[in-house]
């Protein structure tokens, strides 16, 4: 079991912010009665403590996104190359409601599922190559729900964490059209 990435942000925060009063994301009295019984059991579900939960280490890297090949800015694969680890947010920041709020978003959009990084040269050179992206239509800002995260050893992949399920469409308020698309 990974933490969500969302959370992992929020308790490195708690531990560092004073102000304005962020409240815990795992808390064992709220989660007490949380789920309902399982019926041939009759026992409730568990979870860990909320102890060993923020005693977990904390992942903090900045990510970058991964575009269709063909589509990376000019520059962007070298950047990469040199840019090195840098800390997705800057808890010594945040001292405000709108910081928090930033923090979040930045959260949300750059966190990366842990348990899918990779450093394997393959998969980063399949990540490069369109051949791989031939059956995968071209998004239309170019950017897919990968990310490339600069370690202490050299650049990885991954999949977007949050953003990647929880993706906000908005649709039209207009009534549907009767003729096909």
């Amino acid at each position: 079991m990974h933490r969500p990435a969302a959370l992992v942000g929020i308790s490195l925060a708690l531990h560092a912010a004073e102000s304005p009063k962020i409240p815990q994301a795992w808390d064992d009295a709220a989660r007490a009665e949380w789920t309902t019984p399982l019926a041939s059991l009759n026992l409730r579900a568990t979870h860990i403590s909320a102890k060993a939960y923020y005693s977990w280490p904390i992942e903090n890297l900045r990510t970058y996104p991964v575009y269709y090949p063909g589509r990376e800015p000019d520059g962007y694969w070298a950047m990469l190359q040199h840019v090195g680890p840098k800390p997705l947010i800057d808890v010594s920041k945040l001292k405000s409601d709108p910081a928090w709020v930033e923090a979040g978003r930045e959260v949300f959009e750059g966190a990366d599922d842990l348990a899918v990084r990779t450093l394997d040269p393959a998969l980063i050179a399949a990540a490069r190559n369109r051949a791989s992206f031939e059956r995968i239509p071209e998004p239309r800002d170019g950017v897919l729900e990968l990310r490339w995260i600069p370690t202490k050893h050299r650049l990885a992949l991954s999949s977007a964490g949050c953003s990647s399920c929880h993706a906000l469409y908005v649709y039209s308020l207009e009534p549907f059209s009767q003729d096909p698309i």
